[in-house]
């Protein structure tokens, strides 16, 4: 049996191999795992020269000195070999195993050129260590073969939470799209920095158990593509909050997601990218205090929408915020925001300042799908002429200052007894003679509970008796016991003269132009004529 000559530094209490110093027996690994030891062999040391580190019996397991003198780790000075052939699981995660134990730093070294780390099982960080590599173009990790629900680091601890774990300038990936890229649980105070997260099936799960908190995390330039589920999920999670993504990219079915079961508070992403997501890029199902989206970009989005605000019932989506913000798409159906629907709560809302450039006209850009929002949507730019801020407006919404490629859109102020509407509407014939009128147009402005209005119609020649009748008003005129509100309509010019007023049908959404007198106009006496008219209304 060989031996292996070591000096031990007491201060940095390190070891490094020297020519003079104490010695101890070289094994390989399955030589020094078949003896037979017990707790009176405690303080027994092997160099295993597979791991190529000091292994030292404790009485109970072994556990590993690195040989080297400079406080740092390598992986490769545990027999992982970074060449795409050799299965590393096993020094990588004594290399953890030895972190974990002391200094705390484990570096990744450049693998060989156009190959990995190898990893066939998931690597356990039950303890807060820093994990640097090379960067992502050069220090890879490539699970292979690994199955669904596995994932390449699971970074968790059953009994405590795990504090101030960081990994940065590392690739992270798997050969079928099965497993995870990382499981964050029970884990605080953490720094994400320049990782790639590629072609596995999540890229990062976060979630803890109920008497443990995950919170107080932050991720920097993390990059996910071409991930089978999600980029990043919250699962279940209940930890608190705090959570900031800087300059991350998304892409995956929907890039980022907080599901059904999870709550958070304060979560905020800054100049994110979501790129080609399936369904979604971004959807919140669960419950998020205090959120903000700030000069983040989405591209490509292949499915519904962009950022689908959806929280169930018993959930709330309330202080969020959407600025700076570029959208657009390839799907021309999709909406950038759709806010509700499945039952819960959005409130308190501000999406401002945006440009929407989608690839289709007439898309609204926020889409009211529930009632029970509140918020302002105002200094948007849409490309598209037609474009509009949104599909319908809402009490508690309010809407102004934005602006489509053809000019200002329609404003709301949102409540439910005072409102500010203006649009067109187009005047038919509601005679029940099918009359067809020609140069006909509307124009109409709401302000709280009253229409202001003003409309032109052609007659075509008719001998129609029936009373004329004029429908298409965006409101129905209010039907109760308030007789002044219906009234202050009038004509301001009708070919031939006779006409002198409008009469609102109550209930409805028509008027009858009124002759001298006060007798209704019949279709026949404005035979060939034009009527300029105008009026107001109450409609509630």
């Amino acid at each position: 049996m060989s031996s292996q000559s070591y000096l031990f530094n007491p201060t940095e209490r390190t070891l490094a191999a020297a020519g003079d110093g104490f010695s101890c027996p070289r094994l390989t690994t399955a030589g020094r795992t078949a003896l037979t030891l017990t707790a009176g062999d405690k303080g027994m040391m092997v160099y295993d020269t597979t791991l190529t580190t000091l292994c030292i019996w404790n009485g109970t397991a072994w556990e590993f000195i690195s040989d080297n003198s400079n406080g740092i780790l390598s992986v490769k000075d545990f027999g992982a070999k970074g060449d795409g052939v050799t299965d590393d699981t096993a020094a990588i995660q004594a290399a953890v195993n030895a972190a974990m134990a002391g200094p705390g730093l484990l570096y990744f070294p450049a693998n060989v050129p156009s190959q990995f780390y190898k990893v066939t099982a998931p690597i356990n960080i039950p303890t807060p260590i820093t994990i640097v590599g090379a960067g992502p173009r050069y220090t890879a990790i490539i699970g292979i073969g690994m199955a669904l629900g596995q994932y390449i680091f699971n970074i968790s601890n059953a009994v405590s939470t795990n504090y101030f774990f960081s990994i940065r300038d590392i690739q992270i990936r798997s050969d079928n799209g099965q497993p995870s890229g990382v499981l964050l649980k029970d884990s605080s105070y953490c720094l994400f920095k320049n990782v790639l997260l590629y072609t596995v099936y999540n890229g990062i799960d976060i979630t803890n158990t109920a008497l443990q908190g995950c919170f107080s995390n932050f991720f920097e330039q993390v990059h996910g593509y071409s991930n089978t589920a999600f980029t990043v999920r919250f699962l279940s999670y209940s930890g608190g909050g705090h959570f900031k993504f800087d300059s991350c990219t998304f892409n995956a079915n929907i890039g980022f997601f907080v599901d059904s079961n999870s709550s958070l508070n304060n979560l905020e992403l800054i100049s994110c990218n979501f790129e080609q997501c399936g369904s979604n890029s971004m959807y919140i199902n669960g419950g998020v205090e205090g959120f903000s989206i700030n000069g983040c970009r989405t591209e490509g989005n292949n499915g519904g929408q962009d950022f689908f605000i959806d929280p169930v019932a018993g959930k709330s989506v309330v202080g969020m915020s959407i600025t700076g913000t570029f959208f657009t798409t390839d799907v021309g159906a999709s909406n950038p925001i759709r806010i509700g629907g499945s039952g819960g709560i959005v409130r308190g809302f501000n999406i401002c300042g945006n440009h929407v450039s989608y690839a289709a006209d007439g898309t609204a850009f926020v889409f009211l799908n529930g009632e029970g929002e509140s918020g302002l949507i105002a200094g948007n730019y849409f490309t598209r002429p037609t474009a509009t801020p949104t599909n319908a407006t809402r009490p508690g919404v309010v809407v102004f200052g934005n602006e489509n490629s053809a000019g200002k859109s329609n404003e709301s102020w949102g409540l439910a007894s005072w409102a500010v509407v203006q649009s067109t509407w187009i005047p038919v014939d509601a005679s029940g003679a099918g009359l067809v009128l020609s140069a006909k147009e509307g124009f109409y402005q709401q302000i709280g509970n009253m229409v202001f209005y003003q409309g032109a119609v052609q007659y075509p020649a008719t001998a129609s008796a029936a009373v004329a009748q004029i429908g298409g008003l965006p409101k129905n005129i209010y039907a109760g016991s308030f007789p002044a509100g219906r009234a202050g309509s009038g004509v301001s010019n009708s070919t031939g003269g006779f006409v002198i007023g409008v009469s609102n049908v109550v209930g409805s959404n028509a008027v009858n132009f009124v002759k001298a007198g006060g007798s209704n106009a019949t279709n026949a006496d404005l035979s060939g004529k034009e009527v300029y008219f105008f009026g107001q209304y109450r409609i509630a």
